[in-house]
């Protein structure tokens, strides 16, 4: 799974894309980003974004009805 994920997100992405994140989640990432800048690592909001996006995808193509997808989903929509 880590390698599949590695080698999506370092395919280029060519396809924009806006979403919207709340406070608390904006701020994780930012603070996620200042962990990784003061261990030496850079890293970027879209590099993550795009790892948790190709997890969810590969979850779900593997596990579909106990994916973390429809597990959450049907959470929220009950």
């Amino acid at each position: 799974m880590i390698a599949t994920i590695s080698n999506a997100v370092l395919e280029v992405g060519k396809e924009a894309s806006i979403y919207r994140l709340n406070k608390n989640e904006k701020l994780a990432l930012t603070e996620i980003i200042f962990q990784f800048r003061i261990s030496g690592k850079r890293i970027s909001e879209n590099e993550i974004v795009r790892i948790a996006i190709n997890f969810v995808l590969l979850n779900y193509q593997n596990k579909m009805d106990t994916s973390i997808l429809t597990r959450v989903y049907r959470n929220l929509k009950p």
